[in-house]
């Protein structure tokens, strides 16, 4: 848990701090302390559930403990829609699911013949850095096997939109809870130097003199409160990456002087006005055009 934590604080795509700092953190430090279980935070974690839409029977095939025996059961000419909710990182915890749970879902959608299109269900408002790169890795794959790929969702922002705008066709849910952005980059971190020495603490780290440019960035932040290093290093190329990622991606969707790359979290109308989504729609509406798209380039 300690190092959901650790991950969770270090990384510069969008987590809740407030979750960090009001959940996470004392809820760590009872574990630690030895006033709660480990088990006690979240542990109704469910499994995953991905399910395969029947467009001949017009029901949900929801089946097994597992992906392959969840789409497995489908009837040919299924799409398969696996979840991404909530914060995500790289590798799942107890409180949290990671790509390494997630993706090898979408791996068996392409795989399976019976599955012919696939839907991403996302209500997530971040996550990892680290995560993005097996999801970009594994849409690819989906769509390497001549099978479109829907995102539908109702939060999609940072790392999530990150993934998203590899997709097919962008749909959001709705007009009133819906909101896709925030195309940016942060780092937060807590300095506790000051009341640490008030106690009598001080903490030091020595380098070795060939080490010189060892965690430089942070310890020019944090020794000499210059964040020159850490934005120019770190910061500028992330947000660079990304804002060329979604800009290939939505090419000629989004005006390329939007404030959408600056980090802006849009909602309503405004989020298929400015271009970060293609259209309005249940996850039903989604199914059928993820159907609908799988028809035109299997038989189109």
């Amino acid at each position: 848990m300690a190092n959901l934590l650790l991950e969770v604080m270090r990384e510069r795509m969008m987590i809740d701090r407030g979750l960090v700092e009001n959940v996470y953190l004392p809820w760590l430090m009872s574990v630690m302390n030895g006033d709660l279980k480990p088990g006690s935070l979240l542990n109704q974690k469910k499994e995953l559930s991905p399910t395969a839409y029947s467009f001949s029977k017009q029901s949900f095939a929801i089946g097994g403990r597992s992906a392959a025996m969840a789409m497995d059961g489908a009837t040919q000419g299924s799409v398969a829609i696996v979840p991404i909710i909530g914060e995500f990182l790289k590798y799942g915890t107890q409180c949290s699911y990671g790509a390494n749970e997630i993706v090898p879902a979408i791996y068996k959608a392409a795989e399976l013949k019976n599955i012919v299109a696939l839907v991403l269900d996302v209500d997530s408002g971040g996550g990892s850095e680290g995560a993005v790169p097996p999801f970009i890795e594994a849409i690819k794959y989906v769509q390497s096997k001549g099978k479109p790929v829907v995102l539908h969702g109702d939060m999609v922002a940072s790392a999530a939109y990150y993934i998203g705008s590899f997709c097919d066709y962008l749909m959001a849910d709705n007009h009133i809870s819906s909101a896709f952005g925030s195309i940016g980059v942060y780092v937060s971190y807590m300095d506790y130097k000051e009341k640490l020495e008030k106690k009598g603490i001080k903490h030091k780290t020595i380098y070795a003199p060939q080490s010189d440019l060892k965690n430089h960035e942070y310890r020019e932040l944090v020794d000499n409160n210059n964040e020159g290093p850490l934005v120019n290093n770190i910061l500028v190329p992330s947000a660079t990456r990304f804002i060329n990622t979604v800009k290939a991606n939505r090419k000629g969707k989004i005006d390329e002087g939007s404030d959408v790359y600056r980090g802006k979290l849009y909602e309503g109308e405004d989020i298929v006005k400015v271009g970060l989504a293609d259209g309005f729609g249940t996850l039903f509406d989604a199914l059928d055009v993820a159907a609908g798209m799988a028809n035109l380039r299997h038989f189109g």
